[in-house]
């Protein structure tokens, strides 16, 4: 090999030696670009389609799938954020077990889902849907949640009272009128009228004393007993010594001894003795636990009025022994036990008891007339009317008779059981027609 050919190989490795790191950044360069033009043919399809995966599903809160818009601008999403309305157009009163929730969803989207207690329900094109329910008696709690096509819900709920019983019906009673009971004169009748609806020491008799106040009109226009030989006793009045003193007192001073004819009218509580042998009457100031020592027994009164002779005694008794108020308190701690023992009647000639209601009964009270449900049939039969007269006068069986037709009806509406009762007399002339 010649010197030349020597030299020139050697400056040829000398030239490859000092270019080969830039050949190699040039291939590393166009290695990275030829990368990055690949990357971005890739990568952008990779991107959208992962676009396309979320705007296929959004899960709620409580992962319940539900379809979604794709990305919107931000005033179309702030709209949309407004959650649907719910309006309910059901009554939350209910007279019975079957009820029927209804409303109306509103959203400016579409609904997506309606949840009634946590129950799916359909709804109707136009947004309306209907709910079949059962109340039971204590009634019952719904929630109504909507959610819309943007997962915005709202929620409502509603409590449905069930009405305990059947619904009383309006019922309008005749007013009543003394002034129809157009009696004869009795110029010889007496009249003792007792009404307690306040006590001092035991729950209110509702309108007993009311019953008192207008049976006093009664006892003037249809009874044909004079102002001043009426008694009438009311509340603060109608104590234990205030009655005994009307009975023992007043009532021989003006009694004409077998000429006269008594009435009693009591309105308020009565009791029966643990034994179920005694029926008491309970005054103003009676204390339950110490009866034989604050209360009056009926026998007692009766026997009382018996001697001082009248021509005949009719008492006329609003009350009941089954331990319970006109509205339905216990007048003691346990009334499970009270049950009045049947006696046969001893009442002496002539006497004539025409009670509220049986022994184990209550006497209740005619709210809408604001009267006892007793004293107002039997001042509404002393006005008289047709089927009630027998010649030209009323006697006990009669308004016994009128009473037994009237009550028990109203006494069932209102929820309870009770018939009048008559012991003694049938017909002993009560009233006379002028």
């Amino acid at each position: 090999m010649s010197n030349f050919t020597i030299q020139r190989n050697w400056r040829g490795l000398v030239c490859v030696a000092l270019f080969m790191p830039f050949l190699t950044g040039c291939w590393e360069w166009y290695a990275i670009n030829a990368g990055l033009q690949v990357a971005q043919l890739i990568v952008p399809p990779a991107i959208d389609a992962a676009k396309d995966m979320y705007n296929a599903y959004v899960v709620s809160e409580k992962s319940e799938p539900v379809i979604a818009k794709p990305f919107s601008s931000p005033d179309q999403v702030d709209f949309e954020r407004d959650p649907p309305s719910i309006e309910l157009s059901s009554s939350n009163n209910v007279d019975s077990d079957a009820y029927i929730l209804a409303g109306v969803i509103q959203d400016t989207s579409d609904i997506a889902s309606l949840q009634v207690d946590q129950k799916t329900v359909p709804i109707e094109p136009d947004g309306s849907f209907a709910v079949p329910f059962y109340v039971p008696p204590r009634g019952l709690e719904i929630e109504v949640v909507a959610i819309d096509e943007w997962n915005n819900r709202s929620r409502k709920s509603i409590k449905i009272v069930r009405n305990q019983g059947e619904k009383l019906k309006s019922v309008r009673f005749e007013p009543l009128n003394p002034m129809n009971a157009r009696g004869s004169p009795n110029p010889d009748a007496v009249a003792i009228i007792i009404g307690l609806e306040k006590y001092e020491n035991t729950s209110a008799a509702k309108y007993a004393d009311r019953d008192a106040q207008v049976f006093s009109d009664y006892a003037r226009r249809a009874l044909g007993v004079k102002p001043e030989n009426i008694k009438l006793l009311v509340n603060k009045e109608a104590t234990r010594t205030n009655i005994q003193k009307a009975l023992k007192l007043w009532l021989p001073t003006v009694l004409s001894k077998r000429n006269s004819d008594v009435y009693f009218f009591f309105a308020g509580h009565g009791l029966a003795s643990a034994n179920g042998f005694d029926r008491y009457l309970l005054p103003y100031d009676a204390e339950t636990a110490l009866l034989d020592d604050s209360a009056l027994v009926l026998e007692d009164i009766i026997g009382t009025v018996s001697r001082t002779r009248p021509r005949s005694a009719v008492f006329f008794l609003d009350t009941c022994y089954s331990g319970r108020t006109r509205s339905g308190e216990t007048l003691v701690a346990d009334v499970r036990g009270i049950r009045i023992v049947a006696k046969a009647s001893n009442l002496p000639k002539d006497f004539t008891v025409i009670s509220a209601a049986g022994n184990d009964q209550v006497s209740t009270i005619l709210p809408e007339a604001k009267h006892g449900l007793f004293s107002y049939y039997l001042m509404k039969g002393l006005e008289g009317g047709e089927g009630f007269e027998r010649d030209g006068a009323i006697v006990t069986g009669e308004i016994h008779q009128f009473l037994s037709e009237k009550i028990p009806k109203q006494a069932a509406r209102l929820g309870v059981v009770q018939g009048p009762q008559l012991d003694g007399e049938y017909w002993t002339v009560v009233a006379k027609r002028l």
